[in-house]
């Protein structure tokens, strides 16, 4: 819902997007998805907004190489390997993930459970021009290519 809230905003503002939420609910959160689709329906951004259901990891790079931005809403704590591996595919990200603060550049945090400020860095991603997008990608892949290779990991783990 703080995406979809978040994307409501934009379309406010006459940003222009199209987004793709992806995967499979718990079966304790199939109540949830249909709220999401239904918030969807609400904002009228059935034609910008796109449930899929769940996809392989193998599909996932392919997913990624698609879309410009990819948006990871999991909670503090949770170090999710899906940002990695979308960094890795050079695509902005968005996180509002603390393990990575200091690490990355601030343009890419935005605030936890804080929908105004998580439109506020899409926009400033999806206005970006070209030019700046490639660095900002280059600068991302870099940043796993240096730190969370697996033989880095490795080293790490070993030490």
């Amino acid at each position: 819902d703080l995406l979809i809230e978040s994307l409501n905003l934009l379309d406010k503002e006459g940003i222009n997007f199209n987004a793709l939420i992806v995967g499979d609910p718990l079966s304790k959160d199939e109540d949830y998805l249909l709220e999401l689709k239904d918030l969807v329906k609400k904002y009228n951004l059935s034609k910008k907004v796109v449930f899929r259901s769940g996809i392989t990891n193998k599909e996932a790079v392919e997913y990624y190489n698609k879309y410009e931005i990819f948006v990871n809403l999991s909670p503090n704590g949770m170090f999710d390997k899906t940002i990695f591996e979308a960094m890795a595919c050079e695509v902005l990200i968005l996180t509002s993930n603390k393990n990575l603060t200091g690490e990355i550049d601030d343009v890419f945090m935005f605030k936890e459970n804080n929908p105004q400020d998580l439109a506020a860095k899409l926009k400033k991603l999806l206005l970006l021009d070209d030019k700046e997008k490639e660095r900002a990608s280059y600068a991302l892949r870099d940043y796993v290519v240096k730190n969370h290779d697996l033989k880095i990991l490795f080293q790490k783990i070993c030490d």
